[in-house]
């Protein structure tokens, strides 16, 4: 009999096997080792994986859930991912999560289920699309190869900071600022933005008039540096400081002999233009779906 449980700690094993299965049959779908899955559950935004189900069948554990809830004024998003181990599938075991999913009480006016599924990965996309899940945007993942062009140089007006309180009221206001009206916006306080800073991850800030600007959030890797996130003030785009900004990252990726990788969404033409502009290229697609609960409880 299928059983759908809350998150344990001693469940983090059997996740990442059922994540390297998924992963050696599906195209565009990620392995997980055990740190990554800690801090990935551990995060702010996931609360120790609180809104966490898994199923297991005979004391086998064979599916995951991961949730996290967004509150944007009156609507909540249940941003989700379900993960089934490959032998037991079509068994009703995703079914079974995701109604356990739409079952956790959120007191809102309109909760919506979202998901983003790599494009190559017909499963997942399969899935969803039975239960009347609709594209709302995608989202395009793209990297660019070390360049030693000349116009690659470290700007005078950015700098590396370690993020104080003070700087993470600033930094907080302008991520709220340039995500607001995004389909995966999450509010940042001060101090929520601060915790979801890793201990190597690194902040270029671009100052005017020694006013912070803009940032660039970067998360480094062996062999690539992963843009996070691109920000600059309302009030001082169309300045060329993404440029800037984009073009320090790049210079320093050329001097550590790494590439950048980063995601943005087609719906954000000029940021995407732009990482075209300067070579990036295309890696993969994948597709934010979204669903009305109350749409989704009748299917």
């Amino acid at each position: 009999m299928l059983h759908i449980k809350t998150l344990s700690a001693s469940d983090t094993e059997a996740i990442c096997r059922i994540h390297q299965a998924a992963a050696a049959l599906d195209p565009g779908f990620p392995a997980i080792a055990a740190p990554h899955w800690q801090r990935f559950v551990s995060s702010p935004l996931n609360e120790n994986g609180r809104l966490f189900r898994t199923a297991q069948l005979h004391g086998q554990l064979v599916g995951v859930a991961s949730c996290s809830l967004r509150l944007l004024g009156p609507t909540a998003i249940k941003h989700f991912r379900i993960v089934v181990d490959p032998p037991f599938r079509r068994r009703g075991v995703g079914r079974a999560l995701l109604a356990e999913l739409v079952a956790i009480p959120v007191e809102a006016s309109e909760v919506c289920l979202q998901t983003v599924v790599d494009g190559r990965w017909d499963a997942a996309r399969a899935f969803v699309e039975f239960f009347g899940f609709q594209i709302l945007e995608s989202e395009v993942e793209m990297h660019c190869p070390p360049m030693t062009s000349p116009e690659l140089t470290l700007s005078a007006n950015i700098t590396q900071i370690e993020i104080t309180p003070a700087q993470a009221r600033g930094l907080a206001r302008l991520h709220n600022e340039a995500y607001r009206d995004t389909a995966s916006f999450v509010p940042m306080t001060p101090d929520s933005f601060r915790k979801s800073v890793e201990e190597d991850d690194r902040f270029f800030v671009l100052r005017i008039d020694e006013q912070i600007v803009g940032y660039a959030h970067i998360v480094p890797g062996s062999k690539a540096l992963w843009l996070e996130s691109l920000v600059v003030s309302e009030t001082h785009r169309g300045q060329g400081l993404g440029s800037e900004l984009l073009c320090h990252v790049l210079a320093t990726a050329a001097m550590e002999s790494v590439i950048v990788r980063l995601q943005v969404t087609d719906a954000n033409r000029p940021a995407l233009s732009l990482y075209r502009k300067l070579g990036f290229l295309t890696d993969s697609i994948s597709h934010r779906y979204r669903i009305l609960e109350q749409v989704l409880r009748r299917v």
